[in-house]
């Protein structure tokens, strides 16, 4: 197949053009903002640990979870979410993610050093923990975190700092049966049952890898159908 060909527009339904470029929208939008955390939380790292000198710079995020610390749907949190694109997500309050940095180190080729860092969902951005993480070899056990396993996302946490959340005070919680958080009528109580079943139809729904590609499309990839009068169809191959 030649290039000319692979980059022929692909014929829509005008529904489906439109979910798309929304959805691609909100993509790009979620990446810029954790890229901004990200560098954010390297540049504070690098203070704490360098002074002023940079040391690293951010070669690629490679996970992220912004599912942590809920969800908590009380009167206040519910507020700090107004501003979020969707009205009806719910409420968490951090996200995990993993990203790569090369060192400054001049000409000289360096490998890329994994970072994990936990971050505030919050106005305030705080930052909670950044630090370098190792690659779990193969067969070692990796540090759980519920909220990531929930998630059905792989994120590298580090083995030697208790300081993230999912990993202590939850998982006790979880073997008591406790919610996580007070939200009265709508209970969020986790189990291992729950967090296999999630993350194994989480892990089959993004197969494809459809919602990420979004954010790298653009109208001119696109043709839109003439109306029809029936799109129900697109849907049922998708």
């Amino acid at each position: 197949m030649t290039t000319q060909q692979q980059q022929q527009p692909v014929s829509v339904s005008k529904r489906q053009f439109d979910d798309t470029m929304s959805e691609g929208s909100e993509r790009r939008r979620a990446h810029k903002r954790i890229s901004k955390k990200v560098k954010d939380a390297l540049r504070r790292y690098e203070k704490q640990n360098s002074g002023d000198n940079a040391c690293y710079q951010l070669y690629v995020v490679c996970g992220v979870n912004e599912s942590v610390s809920g969800p908590d749907n009380s009167e206040e949190s519910v507020m700090k979410g107004d501003d979020t694109d969707d009205e009806f997500d719910d409420y968490y309050h951090h996200t995990h993610a993993n990203f790569l940095v090369t060192p400054n180190v001049g000409s000289v080729c360096s490998a890329p050093v994994l970072f994990f860092a936990e971050l505030s969902n919050d106005a305030d951005d705080d930052q909670l923990l950044c630090c370098p993480v190792d690659i779990p070899p193969p067969g070692a056990e990796p540090v759980r975190c519920i909220f990531c396993e929930q998630a059905g996302i792989r994120i590298v946490h580090p083995a030697n700092q208790e300081g993230f959340h999912g990993r202590m005070l939850e998982f006790e919680k979880m073997v008591r049966g406790e919610d996580f958080y007070d939200n009265g009528y709508y209970p969020e109580v986790y189990s291992n049952h729950r967090i296999l079943r999630r993350s194994e139809s989480i892990a089959n729904w993004r197969e494809g890898g459809a919602e990420e590609n979004c954010m790298y499309l653009g109208s001119n990839d696109f043709t839109i159908k003439e109306d029809d009068g029936d799109e129900s169809e697109d849907y049922e191959d998708d």
